[in-house]
């Protein structure tokens, strides 16, 4: 094969990989959108009070997180095909949250991490941690980087100031679903328009 077949070859699979990287935005920013929506509200809800009613519609937000999700999961599916591309990173992004869920449930059970509203937050930060650093390989650094700074203020905030981790969730958290959502809208639309 000569030079400039490969160099064909090679141009052809970097124009696969970019359309590739176009449909994984166009298909992501919406969850993140929605996400970032409901921990703003739900962090807040339980950072005002841990009541009853507080914790019940926090659980009653994820699980309208969890109805959207699934609504445009299958919205999308029925407009467009959703690539085999994404589908491979998001489970991959999956089994790092499975991972750490797992890892915690160990910590809890063998008593290790004592079971608290604050020890549950620091998972789901954690495991969100990894979802970002996961999709960040492919999205971009600023996803990936917005990945380490929800892990490192999960850990920081859950040892120095437990009583201020459900605010700087609610704020941080929620804030930096809603940046990248609104940042992968923003990309997504830039792309459509070139």
């Amino acid at each position: 094969m000569d030079h400039y077949h490969v160099v064909a070859e090679n141009l052809a699979h970097i124009k696969t990989l970019t359309e590739h990287k176009k449909s994984f935005i166009r298909f992501t920013a919406p969850y993140f959108i929605v996400w970032g929506l409901i921990w703003g509200i739900g962090f807040a809800f339980l950072q005002i009070s841990l009541s009853r009613m507080t914790i019940s519609m926090t659980i009653a937000l994820a699980v309208i997180g969890w109805m959207a999700t699934f609504l445009l999961f299958f919205k999308q599916k029925r407009m467009s095909p959703i690539p085999i591309f994404l589908l491979n990173q998001l489970k991959m992004a999956g089994a790092a949250v499975l991972f750490v869920s797992f890892l915690f449930a160990f910590f809890f059970t063998a008593e290790i991490l004592s079971i608290s509203i604050e020890s549950i937050v620091l998972c789901v930060l954690v495991s969100t941690s990894l979802l970002f650093l996961f999709i960040g390989i492919v999205l971009g650094k600023e996803i990936f980087y917005m990945g380490i700074f929800l892990g490192v203020l999960g850990c920081v905030s859950y040892q120095l100031l437990p009583e201020y981790l459900l605010i700087a969730s609610s704020v941080a958290g929620g804030g930096s679903l809603l940046a990248t959502g609104c940042l992968l809208l923003g990309k997504g639309k830039k792309d459509e328009q070139s």
